[in-house]
């Protein structure tokens, strides 16, 4: 019998919550346990955003339909956002309407 992964099981659970599905901008932290909920939210549509490494370097903004669907595994990483991201200051957050925050707690 296949055993299902966390991540997988997360990712599927919030895709299942009114929040998720009506959220336009969904914050995730850059928890691996979460690295297939920041891909769905691309694949479904949704702006994703991400905080830096440390916060020193404020929040990354990744579009969806911009990166190519191989590279969204590596683009959700703290490595990735810095490149295929925009990067949004802290003072810039108040503009933005997250509709749901994820972290790994």
């Amino acid at each position: 019998m296949a055993r299902h992964r966390p991540e997988g099981r997360i990712a599927e659970h919030f895709r299942r919550l009114d929040c998720y599905r009506t959220a336009r901008v969904v914050f995730a932290e850059p928890a691996p346990l979460l690295a297939q909920l920041r891909i769905n939210v691309l694949v479904d549509g949704k702006r994703l955003l991400m905080p830096a490494a440390g916060l020193k370097r404020g929040f990354y903004l990744l579009e969806p339909y911009v990166i190519p669907f191989p590279k969204l595994p590596v683009a959700v990483t703290l490595k990735g956002a810095a490149v295929h991201g925009r990067r949004i200051a802290v003072g810039a957050l108040a503009r933005l309407r997250v509709g749901l925050l994820a972290c790994g707690a």
